[in-house]
């Protein structure tokens, strides 16, 4: 009998010879098998199947402090064990030679009865299996399944490197100077289709023609916003966007330029600035800075209510106090949904007819853009400009979102001042700047016109 102070252990190994050969290495013959009986293992999908041996066994109480640290049911030989001096390595025929001859094998007397009724109970396993050679049988199969698997991994491989072999040298070319550009892999992937499906083999060959094509094709995805009728006055314009992307210099700008122009043809349009920023510090300052340059008035609100009131008071019709609005609103992060549907609440004021745009920096990653392009759609934007396009060479990613988004580009807007850096957007601009590309900017001019500054009748 064992100590009832020792629990009984269990231990797994391929056949019960290895087991006990492992046992006798720890404990000499200072251990006791009660039971064992061997199963099956596989793995997730039943492949692999593979007979083990599970051994329930005790150590005598003089061994105690041998006893294997942290060992749990259904330990396998071949598992790590922790280091120090009941530490063993996995189970190898030098490591069972190695072992010092002080403590020779000796298994205890009951062993033999359990020799004989293992060999009972393995033949019963095997017969209920179908036999041994059933289970040699099933072993064979699951062998040749990882073949398989095994085979067609590396005709996947053969077949990936076969299609990138195949593509003409051009169509990889221009992919490359795509990248480069940020375009989107999208966008990307819709371009190379378009050149396959339009160049005959041959044709590829010439890598200035192909990509001279590419340039227009983007040139014409590249949809331009017409010129707002603004029939109705006074024509409000609301600039809405994220957090950074100028949108308060980029209305300083609107108004500048159309107060110039106006100037130039003796005329004196009455403009009204209006910010709801009441989360940015000094954000009324700062238009108020732009506006006494130009010689404007700012108001202030913080409701609904008091945009309500102050659009009436500005009147329409005959009965109109002016010519343009301009309403600076709030930036948030994209994902600051909160204030961005409270900002959508505010500016859902009765009848009022306004020419909404999104302002987005040129310099914004392809992934937040659409995110922005997302969560602003509510406000219902007819168009978007794009800011700070003096920050970066590189329209990629901007384009690649407007296509996808169906979105038209009007304004671009290039540094801080707020005089002449603002300009209605136009394809050669975005298109002289494609780097890589040998661009003909006549050829461009001559096919998308040539773009122009912004007027009065710019905005309208």
């Amino acid at each position: 009998m064992y100590s009832k102070n020792l629990m009984p252990r269990t231990v797994e190994g391929n056949s019960l010879d290895e087991v006990k050969e492992e046992l006798l290495r720890r404990y000499g013959a200072n251990y006791q098998i009660i039971d064992y009986k061997a199963i099956i293992k596989s793995n997730l999908f039943h492949l692999n199947e593979h007979e083990v041996y599970r051994v329930t066994y005790v150590v005598n109480d003089n061994q105690f402090e041998d006893m294997p640290q942290g060992g749990g049911a259904g330990q396998m030989l071949s598992a790590p064990r922790a280091a120090g001096p009941a530490a063993t390595r996995p189970l190898t025929a030098s490591s069972m030679h190695a072992y010092p001859a002080s403590r020779p094998a000796q298994p205890l007397a009951s062993q033999a009865v359990v020799d004989d009724d293992f060999a009972a109970k393995k033949k019963s396993l095997l017969d209920s299996l179908g036999g041994a050679e059933a289970i040699s049988t099933q072993v064979k199969l699951n062998d040749m399944a990882k073949k398989i698997d095994s085979m067609a991994s590396i005709l996947a491989k053969v077949s990936e490197s076969s299609s990138v072999k195949d593509e003409h040298e051009t169509i990889m070319k221009v992919e490359s100077l795509l990248e480069d550009n940020e375009f989107s892999w999208s966008y990307i992937e819709e371009l190379k289709d378009k050149i396959r499906g339009e160049f005959k083999l041959e044709e590829l060959d010439d890598e200035k023609l192909v990509m001279a094509k590419v340039i227009d094709w983007i040139g014409e995805d590249i949809s331009i916003a017409p010129r707002f009728p603004g029939k109705k006055k006074p024509h409000v314009i609301i600039v809405v966007g994220p957090t950074g992307v100028g949108k308060t210099t980029t209305i300083a700008k609107m108004a500048a330029e159309i107060k110039m122009a106006a100037k130039d043809k003796d005329r004196n349009p009455v403009i009204h600035m209006i910010t709801t920023d009441n989360i940015r510090v000094a954000a009324k300052e700062q238009i108020e800075r732009y506006a006494e340059v130009m010689e404007l008035n700012v108001d202030k609100v913080d409701t609904k209510e008091d945009l309500e009131n102050l659009l009436g008071m500005y009147g329409g019709g005959s009965r109109s106090k002016g010519d343009y609005v301009f309403i600076d609103t709030s930036g948030f992060s994209p994902n600051d949904y909160d204030h961005i549907s409270k900002l959508q609440e505010m500016l859902d004021v009765r009848n009022l007819k306004a020419d909404i745009y999104l302002a987005v920096s040129a310099t914004t990653k392809g992934k937040d853009l659409d995110k922005i392009f997302k969560n602003y759609e509510a406000f219902g934007f007819r168009s978007v400009i794009v800011t700070k396009c003096d920050e970066t060479s590189t329209y990629g990613n901007i384009l690649s979102v407007l296509h996808e988004k169906r979105k038209a580009v009007s304004l671009i807007t290039v540094g801080q001042e707020i005089l002449h850096k603002m300009r209605r957007a136009d394809p050669v601009f975005f298109l002289r700047n494609m780097d890589g590309f040998d661009v003909d900017i006549g050829h461009l001019e001559r096919k998308f016109g040539k773009g122009d500054s912004l007027t009065p009748d710019g905005l309208e």
